[in-house]
Parts: C-alpha cells; sequence; structure tokens
C-alpha cells in the first residue's frame, strides 16, 4: 500500500513538473520572460531551468543576474561550453571585454571546433584593437574554414596589421574572396574603396564593374562605382551612377 501512494505522488509530481515546464516554455516562447523568471524561481534549480533563467535575464537588459546564473552552472559543471559562451556574451554586452574573452577562450578548450565561439572570439580581438592576435587567430581558424564570413576576418585583420608598404597583401586577400565568391557584395566594396584611397580608380572601377555584371542593384557597390567613377573624372558614368542611386 506504501509503495502505491508512493507511486501516486511520484506520477502528480511528474505531471506537475511537466506542467511547469511547458508553462516556462510557452512564456520563453511568448517573450514573457518575466513571467517565466516568476517561474522558474518556484522550481528545483536544474542546469536547463537555469538556462532558460539567465536567457530571460540577459534578453531584459539584466546581464549582472544573468551572469551570475550562468556563473552558477559553471560552478556545478566546469565543462559546460554553452554556459561559458552565454557568460561571454553577457560580460560583452557589460562592455566586460576581459572578462568575456576569457570565458570565449574557455569555451574554446573546451571545444577548439566550435566555429561560433571562434568566430566571436576573433570579432572581440578587432573590437579590442589587438589586430595582431585577431589575424594570428583568423588564419587558423581559415585553415579549417574557408567561408567567405571567415576569409573577411581574416582580411580585416590584415588590414588593420599591415601598413602602406604592405597593402598588396590585403588585396590579395580581398581578390581571394572575390575569386572563391564572386556573388559576394562586401568584397567588391571593400576592394573598391581600398582601390580609391590608393587612388587606383581604373582598378576600384574593374571590381565593382565586375560584381555589377551580376547584380547591378546593390547600393554599397554602386555607391563605390560612382565615386571611383567621379575621382577617375569620368564624369558622365559617375553622374549616371548616381542618378541611378537616387
Amino acid at each position: 500500500m506504501k509503495q502505491l501512494i508512493l507511486f501516486l505522488l511520484l506520477g502528480t509530481c511528474n505531471t506537475l513538473f511537466a506542467q511547469h515546464t511547458k508553462l516556462i516554455q510557452e512564456a520563453m516562447n511568448n517573450y514573457d520572460y518575466e513571467k517565466a523568471i516568476m517561474l522558474i524561481d518556484k522550481e528545483q534549480p536544474t542546469t536547463e531551468l537555469l538556462f532558460q533563467k539567465g536567457k530571460a535575464l540577459k534578453s531584459l537588459g539584466r546581464n549582472a543576474e544573468a551572469l551570475h546564473t550562468f556563473r552558477q552552472i559553471i560552478a556545478g559543471d566546469s565543462l559546460n561550453q554553452r554556459a561559458f559562451i552565454e557568460a561571454a556574451e553577457c560580460c560583452k554586452q557589460s562592455a566586460k571585454y576581459q572578462d568575456a574573452l576569457k570565458y570565449y577562450q574557455k569555451a574554446i578548450d573546451i571545444h577548439p571546433d566550435n566555429k561560433y565561439v571562434r568566430i566571436q572570439y576573433i570579432n572581440l580581438l578587432l573590437n579590442m584593437k589587438r589586430n595582431r592576435d585577431a589575424l594570428k587567430e583568423s588564419n587558423l581558424l581559415a585553415e579549417q574554414d574557408s567561408s567567405a564570413f571567415v576569409l573577411h576576418l581574416r582580411a580585416e585583420s590584415m588590414s588593420r596589421v599591415c601598413d602602406n608598404s604592405e597593402v598588396h597583401l590585403v588585396i590579395e586577400a580581398y581578390q581571394d574572396i572575390q575569386e572563391r565568391y564572386p556573388k559576394d557584395y562586401m568584397e567588391p566594396a571593400i576592394l573598391g574603396n581600398i582601390y580609391i584611397a590608393a587612388r587606383q580608380f581604373d582598378e576600384a572601377i574593374g571590381t565593382t564593374e565586375r560584381y555589377r555584371c551580376l547584380d547591378s542593384t546593390n547600393i554599397l557597390v554602386n555607391r563605390v562605382n560612382a565615386q571611383a567613377y567621379c575621382m577617375n573624372k569620368y564624369y558622365p558614368e559617375a553622374i549616371e551612377r548616381y542618378n541611378y542611386l537616387l
């Protein structure tokens, strides 16, 4: 009889927990984060519930409380990569960049193949003007991932490190992206601006016109293209491009 009562009590508790979990998930899905936090605080703190609470707090801009929540998870599981990533995001939003770097680095140590974390790490290095470190990390990542985004990170890092005597290296990096990804609009826009800064107007016109053969509607590329024509004193073409932009 006692076993039957215990079984019924356990079944009731499991049912109630499932109902509460459903309510929490509905609140999260509806962006009703204050309700989600209130419901979570009534439950026993599991790792998954702490994650939900931390994300809700972060979404409400309560970064200090969110960071404390993710640190609770880390204290119980020092190999939980998700918790380190979320902690890094909280620190980054609070402008605690050194702490964010440490959390990202720990997440990379746990799973070095996580490209999202490594990209965030490189972007943060760039934001902190640690350009040589960013170039080193982006070179390492580019050895494993030759996607346009990663190659852009490497090229941007290189452009910040190289001086005027090495600008050809930066140009080559962006030309490599154009050859691999001809439909990528950022490359001709950036490379066009580099050419304009170096007063290589014909090259700026060439790289932007090459993209315009694929897509003549991109505003960013057309703007650089028009400027290149204007700087090169090809005024009829420049006027045509600026009229098109208008």
